[in-house]
């Protein structure tokens, strides 16, 4: 990949590829608990597609191929050696519940150092608009149990979790600073002034960095130093090129992605984010996809619609390579571990509607 801002790349889209066709046999998919893609081409092989009325192909992609030329079975399958690392990521959904309506963001941390995954989540405060409550949960099995709650006197919409390396306690970052696991409680780090998160960048060598837009300032990427606690943003640098970046998590409100150079049709749903899904050097794109359906009068039917939309920032086509399956409402974070099985990887996301329709809904897609 050439060496690009963050936004620039934003502009290179992805196509998809083809392969050889067979015919598509919905029980492997049941037995493997796998979606359909993860072995065809499509997401729905020898369906009719609603839009065409066409019925669509059962070509079977290399890792179905493989598949099939192993009795079945995906015993030895490496896939990098069988797909390569252009190959679309894939998700599945695995669980999803609903949290309070009041919740904002989420991020998933061991918040102690101490092996036990964490739940961070930041809620809104009720009738104060730049007030919010940071929440730590463990999952007990049945629930997320609260551990802590702390009052945040900043903007529930902002939130980042930074690792700090070497088996430290992450830094809880949110507008009105830091919060950091240390002596048996949190210590608070104030922040010099009210901090406008954009995200947070993780460089090839593991270095995270905190991506701040203030006022009439350049957008800066900032280490985290506690050992400085008046100062503790330090060595400022303009965000990394994209070859050295293993991810990129922005989310900040339309215009201040647009200002950072993304094209408005990933800036829309105010999250985006560069991300080397499997390690295998190769980044993807995902940017939040909203529809609405309208009444001949104008007026909004029902609920909206979202997706997380993945796109190949090396390639100059257009077309989608993943997206997941639509969920009701809008979007409003999406963090990248299982806090249920923090080992597992893939999309948690965060959405303003609860699937049954109170509070919010918090789904687990995994990555297949």
């Amino acid at each position: 990949m050439n060496n690009k801002s963050l936004g620039a790349i934003c502009f290179l889209l992805f196509g998809l590829f083809i392969s050889n066709s067979v015919r598509a046999l919905p029980i492997y998919a049941q037995r493997e608990h796998k979606p359909c893609i993860y072995c065809h081409m499509n997401d729905s092989p020898n369906q009719i597609d609603p839009i065409t009325g066409q019925r669509n192909s059962t070509t079977r992609n290399p890792r179905g191929l493989y598949y099939g030329n192993h009795n079945h079975t995906f015993a030895g399958y490496n896939e990098l050696a069988v797909m390569g690392k252009n190959s679309p990521p894939v998700f599945d959904i695995e669980w999803m519940q609903d949290l309070p309506a009041a919740t904002t963001r989420i991020a998933v941390a061991n918040v102690k150092a101490d092996k036990v995954a964490n739940l961070i989540t930041l809620n809104s405060v009720p009738g104060e608009h730049d007030k919010a409550q940071l929440n730590i949960l463990h999952w007990t099995g049945t629930l997320f149990a609260s551990d802590f709650s702390m009052p945040v006197n900043g903007l529930p919409s902002q939130m980042e979790v930074l690792s700090l390396g070497n088996g430290k306690a992450p830094a809880i970052l949110t507008q009105d600073g830091m919060r950091i696991w240390q002596n048996g409680a949190f210590k608070y780090y104030p922040a010099p002034q009210p901090l406008n998160i954009v995200g947070k960048i993780t460089t090839l060598s593991g270095t995270q960095r905190l991506v701040v837009a203030q006022p009439s300032s350049p957008v800066m990427a900032y280490k985290i130093d506690p050992s400085h606690p008046q100062n503790w943003l330090v060595d400022p640098i303009a965000p990394p090129v994209s070859s050295l970046v293993h991810r990129a998590d922005l989310h900040a409100n339309t215009s201040e992605l647009e200002t950072i150079g993304l094209p408005s049709v990933l800036a829309l749903g105010g999250i985006t984010d560069l991300w080397d899904v499997r390690n295998f050097g190769k980044l993807f794109l995902y940017y939040i996809s909203q529809s609405q359906i309208v009444g001949n009068d104008g007026k909004p039917l029902g609920h909206p619609q979202s997706s997380v939309v993945f796109l190949d920032p090396a390639s100059t086509k257009q077309n989608s390579l993943y997206q997941t399956p639509s969920m009701p409402g809008t979007i409003l974070d999406v963090s990248h571990h299982d806090p249920r099985s923090p080992e597992k990887r893939g999309l948690l996301i965060l959405t303003d509607i609860a699937p049954d329709g109170k509070g919010t809904g918090l789904y687990f897609y995994l990555l297949d």
